[in-house]
């Protein structure tokens, strides 16, 4: 977990605050993830990034999750690796608030966040990220494998890390390790856990690039477009749906089908390549005509 928050004025002497908050949870075995990242304040805005955001990979499948979107656009699901999000590599401050060249080391063997530890402060002399006037902080490293547990400083000066324009006052951050081994699963919003099809819509096996939004699916096939339909009227028939409309024009293929007062329609799109679109377990209600 790290957070970084900014409190100063600009160079008009208006006020500027601002923060960001990011928090990764992670799952070696497994390899499910969680990344949230969120920013606040006056400077956050003029930098264009207010907001949050959270990146989740669960079962082989990556969602990216707006939790102010409307209710069926917060969730957008694809397989993991499609999405051009790498998140297997674990979040450093660094990454924000650049590295320290020096430190002093003031204590051994403090238990931090649960772990052994070696205890370092610093100066605005180690800071690498900004200039400033005056800076001071502590680190912890664990004595068994060296990683970094926690990490607290405070500096001032002038910067526009979380604004679009150089403003001057206070900067605080904090990063720290927390619940080491501890986390035993990562738990979806409704909205992603909604993304899964129900037990009785089938999906084919040798389905790639599936992607889920709201209430719909897609994915593509290396099967001809009647060949997937053929597979959709025997598998659907075999789960209790009952067959309904149909049609066929060339390559495109549309199907319907009704069960228990739900509808599911099925269709294909053949440019570029054939992808098809099913909704998903909550599939239309059969007085739904649109």
């Amino acid at each position: 977990r790290f957070t970084f928050t900014f409190d100063g004025k600009d160079d008009q002497g208006q006020p500027q605050k601002g923060g960001m908050e990011w928090v990764q949870e992670v799952i070696r075995e497994s390899k499910d993830q969680h990344i949230r990242f969120a920013s606040t304040g006056d400077a956050a805005k003029e930098g264009g990034q207010s907001g949050a955001f959270e990146l989740y990979q669960v079962g082989g499948t990556s969602y990216i999750y707006s939790p102010d979107g409307q209710a069926d656009q917060k969730c957008i699901g694809m397989a993991s690796g499609q999405g051009g999000q790498d998140t297997g590599a674990f979040f450093k401050p660094s990454d924000i608030v650049g590295g320290l060249s020096k430190a002093t080391l003031a204590g051994k063997g403090e238990t931090v966040n649960g772990v052994v530890s070696d205890h370092y402060t610093f100066d605005q002399g180690g800071i690498s990220f900004a200039t400033f006037s005056s800076a001071k902080g502590d680190i912890w490293l664990a004595q068994d494998g060296g990683f970094l547990v926690k990490y607290v400083g405070t500096a001032t000066g002038k910067d526009s890390i979380l604004s679009g324009k150089a403003a001057e006052g206070t900067f605080t951050w904090e990063y720290n390790v927390e619940d080491a081994n501890k986390v035993e699963a990562i738990e979806l919003p409704k909205e992603c856990a909604g993304q899964t099809p129900a037990g009785d819509i089938p999906v084919p096996e040798n389905a790639t690039e599936r992607n889920s939004f709201g209430k719909m699916l897609t994915y593509k096939s290396p099967e001809a477009p009647a060949d997937v339909a053929a597979f959709y009227k025997k598998a659907m028939e075999s789960q209790g749906w009952a067959a309904g409309d149909a049609s066929e024009m060339g390559d495109l293929q549309s199907l319907s089908f009704s069960k228990d007062g739900r509808k599911l329609i099925f269709f294909n799109d053949t440019a570029p390549t054939e992808i098809y679109t099913l909704p998903l377990h909550d599939a239309l209600p059969t007085s739904a005509e649109s």
